[in-house]
């Protein structure tokens, strides 16, 4: 079973933040709930495969910042317990 999601990705100054949430949110909503002040790096959609690995893809039209991919993948998995290297 596969699970579609939202996310941003904060710099908090000290590092790289993750924040998932339910796709019924829009992205600029959470990004003012959560980011103050803090610069959005990556955002657009997630999903969890089987295997239980993020896939971050696409962007975020309401806040005009693109999925950096690869890089948003990674710091999800590792940050929220999904890294198996």
């Amino acid at each position: 079973m596969s699970y579609k999601s939202k996310y941003i990705i904060v710099d908090t100054g000290i590092s790289e933040m993750p924040i998932v949430f339910p796709d019924l949110l829009s992205h600029s909503d959470v990004a003012r709930g959560v980011a103050f002040g803090g610069k959005i790096h990556g955002a657009g959609f997630c999903h969890i495969t089987e295997k239980g690995q993020y896939i971050c893809y696409g962007e975020s039209a309401s806040l005009n910042v693109k999925s950096r991919f690869e890089i948003d993948s990674k710091i999800l998995n590792k940050l929220l317990g999904a890294d198996n290297s």
